[in-house]
Formats: structure tokens, sequence, C-alpha cells
């Protein structure tokens, strides 16, 4: 099951019950929508079968409701938490360690997350992290520190970008070149 709600202005609080009624829900977009925690912690205590779910500049998101992402979604592997000011080290730590199967963590334009979320050192895992790229674009990390956190956290092969926002959804390169293939997503909900 995959919902891309992203962009839709019109998508409110009134939306919860039924966002959180999606049990089988695997993919969630709703970044850039006017849902606030409310929304979200309805998802993250429901849809425990969410694999990606990317929450991007809402602009009500609090602390408390970013900590309950991986205190229940624990089946997550993407999580893109940009331009969110409630996000800060804590939230990073907790998504690192409680999230096992985690590949991808955007967190670009969180201005509270520093290199502090590797102090004390995060817990090592003895299979690996399952991490492979790390989004802190305009975060004030030192990058040699937080690679050697997560190196020696188990995630040796994680890489960092420092430079742009990670993609939510990576498309294979045949697509890159076919001219005419229109990869724009349709609007499902009037009013979006």
């Amino acid at each position: 099951e995959f919902l891309d709600l992203r962009g839709c202005g019109a998508l409110d609080d009134s939306s919860a019950a039924v966002l959180a009624s999606l049990a089988n829900l695997q993919v969630l977009v709703l970044s850039d929508t006017g849902v606030t925690s409310t929304t979200v912690a309805a998802v993250a205590e429901n849809c425990r079968r969410l694999e990606m779910l990317d929450v991007s500049r809402i602009s009500r998101f609090s602390k408390e409701a970013a900590l309950l992402l991986p205190l229940h979604l624990l089946q997550l592997t993407r999580l893109k938490l940009t331009k969110n000011s409630a996000v800060d080290d804590e939230v990073v730590r907790d998504c690192l360690s409680r999230l096992k199967r985690l590949a991808l963590l955007d967190v670009s334009h969180c201005w509270r997350v520093t290199s502090g979320f590797c102090v004390p050192p995060l817990p090592q895992n003895p299979d690996g992290m399952s991490l492979r790229r790390l989004g802190l674009f305009g975060c004030n990390v030192e990058r040699q520190r937080v690679q050697d956190a997560l190196r020696d956290a188990g995630a040796a092969k994680v890489q960092l970008s420092l430079h742009h926002e990670l993609p939510m959804f990576d498309l294979p390169c045949v697509y890159s070149n076919l001219p005419n293939l229109d990869l724009r997503c349709r609007t499902f909900i009037e009013g979006c």
C-alpha cells in the first residue's frame, strides 16, 4: 500500500483517523501538508507496517511526535524528517538506535541536529547497522566525528549527505534516457 499526499495543503488533522486506519500502509508521504503532530502520532501508533515515511516540512510537528516514530514504526527502512524544527539530537539518536532496518535517514535543515547525537557513543550492533545514507545538509555537524561514531556503531558503509537533501525514492537510471516518459504524480485528492 502506497499513499503520496505531498503538497496537499487541504489535508489536515481531520484526516487523522482515516490515515490511522490504513493498517496495511507501507509507504506514506505527508510532506508539505496541513497535518500536525496529532496525525503523525496517530499514524505512528496505528500504521505499524510502514517501511517508508516522509513527514518533512510539517509546520506544527512536536518532538514528542517525532519520538513516537522510532518507538512504534520498527519496520521503517526510509525516514525523511527534513525542515522540522522539533527534530534534534535525541530524535536522531533514537532513530539510529531503535530502527534496526533503517537504511536512509534525512534530517537536513533540522537546525537543532548537531554532532551531539553521537555522544555518548551510539550502541554497537553486532550484525552491523542497515544505515546506508544519512542526510545532514544544513545541520551543525562535524563530518569526521559523525562518520567515526557511525563506523564504531556498525555502519561502516554509510554515506553522509552534507550538500543536499536525499531523495525518498531512487528512480532507476534507465528512466533518465526516456525523454517522453512523464514521471509527474497525478493529483488523487481534489483541492490539492
